[in-house]
């Protein structure tokens, strides 16, 4: 079932970035069928790629700020893996509490969409957006929409863009800020436009998110339900399988 829905999504995906929302006449660019009002533009004209002024080693080496502050997540590669970073990185393995000015001047702020730059992981096309400020190790790099392009907008086409396509090829494959400055983007002239693309992807992420919640519910039910038929706390007798036989179509 998750893999349908995950389908779905991305064709879906595929429609809204080739039609966008107004169902306009299409052109044919460097990169594809898109809308005939919109423009198609390098990289480094809307948006920057970035990196950390403070090293993950260093984020390490601090002490927790005791009074008020803002939560600072160093960010690796392995902690798009995990739980609840599907799609917003809001935890890590390592995190500290940093003044105000320290995270602004020296972290990427929230929003900033993160990506591995190095290494097997490149293929595995993982692309996060961050809910605080973070800080990058050395395998991770990021990028921020400028001049009125939506920082969501570009997320979610970035979701549907193939890195390996621009990395440097090489025992260690590499991927950088020249690479991506070049990157070819589709760019609709009107931000209320890029808004409403974004959160319809956004309403087709909260779908899949419910389907993957329902998934986990009814693995702990089965879970619970064969510890108890394994030792005895339920016997198969005392289980109602009228409904299961009414759905093979055995008579109750």
């Amino acid at each position: 079932m998750m893999a349908t829905v995950g389908r779905l999504k991305r064709a879906s995906m595929r429609e809204l970035f080739e039609r966008g929302l107004h169902r306009e006449p299409q052109k044919e660019t460097e990169i594809g069928r898109v809308p005939k009002s919109w423009e198609i533009q390098r990289l480094d004209e809307r948006a920057q790629v970035v990196s950390t002024r403070m090293s993950y080693s260093e984020l390490e080496l601090l002490q927790d700020l005791p009074g008020d502050g803002v939560k600072v997540l160093g960010i690796k590669v392995s902690d798009m893996n995990s739980k609840g970073n599907e799609i917003e990185l809001r935890r890590a393995a390592l995190e500290k509490v940093v003044e105000q000015s320290v995270a602004s001047s020296r972290c990427a702020r929230p929003g900033t969409i993160v990506f591995p730059k190095r290494g097997a992981a490149i293929a595995t096309n993982k692309k996060r957006l961050t809910s605080t400020w973070t800080v990058f190790d050395p395998n991770v790099i990021g990028v921020v929409a400028q001049d009125g392009l939506e920082q969501r907008f570009l997320f979610h086409w970035f979701q549907l863009f193939d890195l390996r396509s621009i990395t440097e090829p090489g025992p260690t494959p590499q991927l950088n800020k020249k690479n991506l400055d070049p990157l070819l983007i589709p760019v609709p002239r009107a931000g209320e436009e890029q808004r409403e693309i974004a959160a319809v992807v956004d309403a087709l992420d909260g779908k899949l998110r419910l389907h993957r919640q329902k998934g986990e519910v009814l693995e702990r039910i089965f879970k619970a339900l064969l510890h108890n038929l394994m030792t005895g706390e339920i016997r198969v007798s005392d289980l109602d399988l009228s409904a299961v036989r009414a759905g093979n179509g055995v008579a109750a």
